[in-house]
């Protein structure tokens, strides 16, 4: 699979869900669904996080701007675990300048739908060490949030 293509699409997309599938672990996703709470229309392919971080190293070392755009655009409730957790874990692995880190940290939140989805890929949010007193309005907004990740939620 090419992750330093420009330009994400449905046929790209579509390849890379299919390159996600050929790394799913059937007794991974057997012990990930019991432990990881997804609603019915979520999924998970049983991909292991050493390899959903390796993938999202390689996004985040090409176009990731464009791939993150695509996924945006996607519904979030057909989202898989993996393309969640891969989501937020290119943007921690981009190098994006503290403004754009921020939205689209808020974006990544309205795409959590449960705590493997956000445990795994925060601990990628380096960047953010940079930026840890600016960085505190947006803790706040999140821990005064009745629904944190929710897009009612105005995160």
């Amino acid at each position: 699979m090419d992750f330093t293509q420009t330009i994400w699409n449905d046929n790209s997309y579509q390849a890379y869900i299919e390159y996600l599938k050929s790394l799913a672990d059937d007794k991974y996703k057997e012990f990930n669904s019991k432990i990881t709470p997804i609603s019915y229309e979520s999924q998970i392919y049983g991909v292991r996080v050493p390899k959903m971080r390796d993938t999202a190293k390689l996004i985040a070392k090409g176009s990731f701007r464009a791939f993150l755009d695509y996924v945006d655009i996607l519904d979030n409730k057909s989202l898989s675990h993996e393309e969640i957790s891969i989501y937020g874990m290119v943007i921690g692995y981009a190098k994006l300048p503290f403004g754009e880190l921020c939205q689209r940290i808020r974006t990544y939140a309205s795409k959590v739908n449960n705590w493997a989805c956000c445990d795994c890929p925060v601990s990628s949010f380096k960047e953010i060490k940079k930026y840890i007193e600016e960085y505190k309005i947006e803790i706040y907004r999140f821990l005064k949030s009745e629904t944190p990740g929710n897009k009612e939620s105005g995160l």
